[in-house]
């Protein structure tokens, strides 16, 4: 009886053991994929045109070996013509028969816009003059938050 017993909570010991294990492996899994939908739609978000569908392609890296990514890209038909078009943008992770998928709204690219203008390319900045901004007295950004008066008081 006594041995039986032992037997059976060794089992459940070792059961409960193995699920733990599982469950951080999978955790791990979500971590991993995570974070490579995530560089990869940086990616993309990144290129001079709008992103296109890509098929399932392996990583090249030994450290990414068994993981792959396809990228899934759907226009969007917008009902109203003063919306920019907007494509959803899904890079899906795999492994083996673990998926992990990340979406996000991309504004297209569009293909007609200007080259000579001088300010193509560039990003507007904001200078923090009286009238601009919200909510910082002293204008501009605050990246520490809240507001600082470095002479004191």
């Amino acid at each position: 009886m006594g041995l039986t017993l032992f037997v059976l909570g060794a089992a459940l010991v070792t059961g409960a053991i193995e699920q733990a294990a599982r469950g951080a492996r999978m955790l791990q899994w979500q971590a991993r994929a995570a974070d490579l939908a995530i560089s990869k739609l940086a990616e993309l978000q990144a290129l001079p045109y709008s992103p296109t569908n890509e098929s399932l392609t392996d990583y090249l890296d030994d450290d990414l070996e068994g993981w792959a990514y396809e990228v899934i890209v759907d226009k969007l038909e917008m009902t109203s013509s003063l919306v920019p078009p907007i494509d959803r943008v899904t890079v899906v992770i795999r492994k083996g028969d673990y998926t992990y998928r990340l979406s996000q709204l991309v504004l297209e690219v569009l293909a007609d816009e200007e080259e000579d203008d001088e300010d193509a390319g560039t990003l507007p900045t904001n200078t923090g003059g009286a009238g601009q901004g919200g909510g910082n007295p002293g204008g501009g950004r605050n990246p520490g938050g809240g507001n600082r008066n470095p002479g004191g008081g």
